[in-house]
């Protein structure tokens, strides 16, 4: 049987969780090699809904909404030691994308916050903004801004401004290195 490509491998032992492909030898170097010098994204299995993780190689540690399910983004967070978030951004305030925020205020520091300023009446909702309030972080506004994160810059691409749901309000974000 042929092995496959090294890209193909590298995509099967990373959607695989695996350490070897059958009959091959292992990952390319280059694919298990981590970039020490760059940016890491973690794209975490939540379910319905979203979160993404960003790590940059000086430590600094950012969120990207955080599903539906507390416990599970928990797990993660604290399986991979992250203790501390340095930013914590809400692209709107429905559940599988804030649900499991609340848990990620309780659990550890949060320095700063964007989301995007349209308010909701639904219960998560308000346990987002008290646990915001108890974590004592500084919520910042979604306007047009750059954020330095590290070795990374994230790009904030503000809600609609006449937008009339929270979908159509969403906070956008685009991470740059190099």
């Amino acid at each position: 049987m042929r092995r496959p490509p090294p890209l193909l491998q590298c995509i099967a032992l990373t959607l695989l969780g695996a350490t070897r492909l059958a009959g091959a030898q292992g990952a390319p170097a280059w694919c298990a090699r981590p970039d020490t010098a760059g940016v890491e994204i973690r794209f975490l299995d939540v379910g319905q809904g979203d979160a993404a993780l960003v790590l940059t190689s000086d430590g600094r540690r950012a969120l990207i909404d955080g599903g539906p399910d507390g416990d599970l983004l928990d797990a993660y967070l604290t399986r991979d030691g992250i203790d501390r978030l340095d930013l914590v951004i809400a692209s709107h305030h429905h559940l599988d994308h804030i649900g499991g925020l609340p848990a990620v205020f309780a659990a550890r520091a949060v320095t700063n916050v964007v989301e995007n300023g349209m308010p909701a009446t639904t219960r998560i909702y308000g346990r987002f903004v008290d646990a915001m309030a108890r974590r004592g972080s500084r919520v910042l506004t979604a306007t047009p801004r750059e954020l330095t994160l590290g070795t990374a810059t994230l790009r904030i691409l503000p809600p609609w401004s006449a937008a009339a749901d929270q979908n159509d309000a969403s906070v956008g974000v685009i991470v740059a290195h190099g």
